[in-house]
C-alpha cells in the first residue's frame, strides 16, 4: 500500500467483480489548478492569471505551461500523486477499499468521511455504483440502476455496442443484483448458444474493447456488414473474453 497513490493508473487485480455493494467514484475537482494552488507550483501571477480563466481555459492553459515548462510538468505530476497520497491517508484506506485509480479519480469500497483537503484539494463524490466487473486487463465495467460506464472503450467505440453487448450488460447486472443463480445462467448460456450459432444481431459480434471491428476468419473485402456476412465472423473474442467469463462468475 505504500506507494499506491504514486501510480497514475492502477487497477486492483485482486478484485475481479463486486456485486450490491456500494462503490463511490471521488474525483478531485478540477485537478491541475486545485494541485497547483495547493503546493504553490506557479507564481502568484500565473495563479491570478488562471483563476481569471473559465475552466476550460484555465485547462489548455495549463496544458500550455506543461508544454514549455519541463520542470512544472513533473512538479504537477508530482502534485497529482501527493494529493491522492493526502486523500488516502486523510481517510485511511487500504488496498482493500481502491479498486482502482485513474489519476485525478479514485474508484473506492468506502465512504470517505474526508473529502476537502488541505486548502485547496476537494475529492468530490462523481459517481455511485453497486456492482463492478473487470473483464480483462484495461476492461472495467461500473453498473448502477441509472448506468453502465466503461472504462477501456473510448466514447466513440461505445456506441457501435449500445444495442448489442451493453444491452445484454445491462440486463446481466440487473439479474446478478436481483435473481438466483440458476436464473442468471440460464440466461448467458442463452445467449451463449445463439451467439455461437451466429443468431444475434450483427452487432453482437464486434470485439467489445478499444478496437470494436469485426474479425474475419477470411479476408474480405466486403467492408458493409450484412447478417450474410456473419458465417466469415472469427466469434472467439467475445465468446472467451466475455461470455464465458461471465458464466464463471459464481453470485
Amino acid at each position: 500500500m505504500s506507494e499506491l497513490w504514486e501510480k497514475d493508473n492502477f487497477i486492483n487485480l485482486n478484485i475481479p467483480y463486486i456485486f450490491n455493494r456500494e462503490i463511490i467514484e471521488y474525483d478531485l475537482k478540477e485537478a491541475g489548478f486545485s494541485i497547483c494552488r495547493e503546493f504553490k507550483l506557479l507564481d502568484n501571477e500565473k495563479i491570478d492569471t488562471l483563476n481569471k480563466l473559465d475552466k476550460e481555459a484555465r485547462h489548455r492553459r495549463i496544458g500550455i505551461y506543461q508544454r514549455d515548462d519541463k520542470e512544472f510538468k513533473e512538479n504537477l505530476k508530482e502534485g497529482f500523486s501527493r494529493a491522492r497520497e493526502l486523500f488516502i491517508k486523510e481517510n485511511n484506506i487500504t488496498q482493500n477499499d481502491i479498486i482502482s485509480i485513474k489519476k485525478d479519480a479514485l474508484f473506492i469500497c468506502k465512504k470517505c468521511e474526508y473529502q476537502k483537503i488541505g486548502k485547496y484539494l476537494n475529492f468530490r463524490p462523481k459517481n455511485t455504483y453497486s456492482s463492478y466487473i473487470r473483464l480483462t486487463k484495461n476492461l472495467e465495467l461500473y453498473y448502477s440502476k441509472e448506468s453502465l460506464d466503461i472504462k477501456g472503450i473510448g466514447d466513440d467505440k461505445l456506441s457501435y455496442h449500445e444495442n448489442y453487448i451493453i444491452s445484454f450488460l445491462k440486463t446481466y447486472f440487473n439479474k446478478m443484483e436481483s435473481e438466483d443463480r440458476q436464473s442468471v445462467l440460464k440466461y448467458v448460456r442463452r445467449y451463449i448458444d445463439k451467439y455461437k450459432n451466429k443468431e444475434l444481431g450483427a452487432g453482437y459480434y464486434r470485439t467489445f474493447d478499444n478496437r470494436s471491428i469485426f474479425e474475419f476468419i477470411e479476408d474480405t473485402n466486403d467492408y458493409v456488414i450484412t447478417e450474410s456476412i456473419k458465417d466469415n465472423i472469427d466469434i472467439r473474442y467475445n465468446l472467451f473474453n466475455i461470455f464465458i467469463k461471465l458464466i464463471k462468475i459464481p453470485l
